[in-house]
């Protein structure tokens, strides 16, 4: 449910939806244990409309503040926000730049060219080819990932270090110049 209500995060009717649906399930469950007069059906019908109305409220608000300030529609530095996808059936990838509050927020799952699921990316080093990712097995990768960060980047947004040749990288593949506070670590 909070990814449906991510993707529609400015429709005033899709927070009603979602608060609504949990107040029928809050409602039933409480008139079935006794909490509410009336029973399960009588909670559910009472509970329910209610806490549907309260969330559009919040969804008119939210509507209203994304409309004035024009929030979920700013570009975002996607080198820092993006998540960097791809699709393993077709190769589609997408791309750091053009992204914006709204797709940050509520990331794509399917590949808009054949509508398979997305996966994460992780990608290779721009200098050498090699993969973080050694493909021998799953706990392997995943302690691969699970390196120290060698600087204040790399712990913020992710970056890489090549482990063949040293070089530094984005989540999106590109050379990153060495820090000068980083120093030379072996």
């Amino acid at each position: 449910m909070e990814k449906y209500l991510l993707r529609h995060i400015d429709k005033p009717l899709a927070w009603g939806l979602v608060f609504g649906a949990a107040g029928l399930v809050g409602g039933a469950s409480g008139g079935l244990r006794g909490e509410l007069p009336g029973g399960g059906v009588t909670g559910a019908l009472v509970v329910g409309p209610a806490v549907g109305a309260v969330g559009l409220l919040i969804g008119g608000l939210v509507w209203l503040v994304a409309r004035l300030t024009g929030f979920l529609d700013r570009p975002v530095r996607s080198e820092r926000w993006g998540h960097p996808l791809r699709c393993a059936e077709c190769g589609w990838r997408n791309q750091p730049e053009g992204w914006r509050v709204r797709e940050v927020l509520a990331c794509p799952e399917r590949c808009p060219e054949c509508s398979e699921e997305l996966i994460p990316l992780v990608p290779d080093c721009p200098r050498c080819e090699a993969n973080p990712l050694s493909g021998k097995s799953i706990v392997k990768d995943m302690l691969a990932l699970a390196r120290p960060a060698r600087n204040l980047e790399q712990a913020l947004w992710g970056h890489y270090t090549c482990r063949q040749c040293g070089c530094g990288f984005d989540k999106w593949g590109r050379e990153r110049p060495a820090s000068p506070r980083e120093g030379t670590r072996s």
